[in-house]
């Protein structure tokens, strides 16, 4: 006859090959997981770069040949430049979209912080003082001093500005 230490004996490598098949299995899950992970962060990061190059393809076939973007901020870098001609091609494409136009006409705008109002002021002088004027941007750096990118409807015709290497801030006339 068996002794009771021998089933114990049993029952304990019993929990332990129980345990170990566990850990298996939930070390062979947690692997599969990491590659549907692997796979999808793959899967997504081909799709970005497919529509990285379709945009770059579209400026390209847009007639973008003397410009390239190398940071988001545009702040000056060697390898980050354009043309002001660019500029408002980039521009007139922009404005097709009714988001980006609504937000470069927008004056006023007040967001919440924590429940607190903020109001941001756009800083292009001629939105809101020159009829007709309805963007788009203002701008500064050290290379290209003060920097602006207008549009404004005239007799039904639209008119896309842009000023580069600026060196004065003009106060704006009281009838334009």
């Amino acid at each position: 006859s068996r002794g009771l230490g021998d089933v114990y004996k049993r029952q304990v490598w019993g929990w332990v090959i129980k345990l170990v098949l566990k850990i298996f299995c939930m070390v062979w899950c947690l692997n599969l997981v990491m590659i549907v992970l692997l796979l999808w962060l793959n899967i997504v990061v081909v799709i970005l770069m497919v529509l990285l190059l379709l945009w770059i393809k579209r400026l390209l076939n847009y007639g973008l040949k003397n410009t390239h973007f190398c940071t988001p901020h545009g702040l000056d870098n060697d390898d980050h430049y354009t043309t002001a001609f660019e500029l408002a091609l980039l521009s007139n494409y922009a404005l097709r979209n009714k988001v980006f136009a609504d937000v470069v006409n927008t004056l006023n705008y007040t967001v919440f912080i924590n429940g607190v109002p903020k109001s941001i002021h756009n800083t292009n002088e001629l939105l809101g003082n020159v009829d007709g004027v309805y963007g788009i941007k203002t701008g500064f750096t050290n290379g290209a001093n003060r920097c602006l990118v207008s549009c404004c409807k005239r007799n039904n015709l639209d008119i896309i500005c842009v000023v580069s290497v600026s060196y004065t801030h003009l106060t704006l006339p009281t009838k334009a």
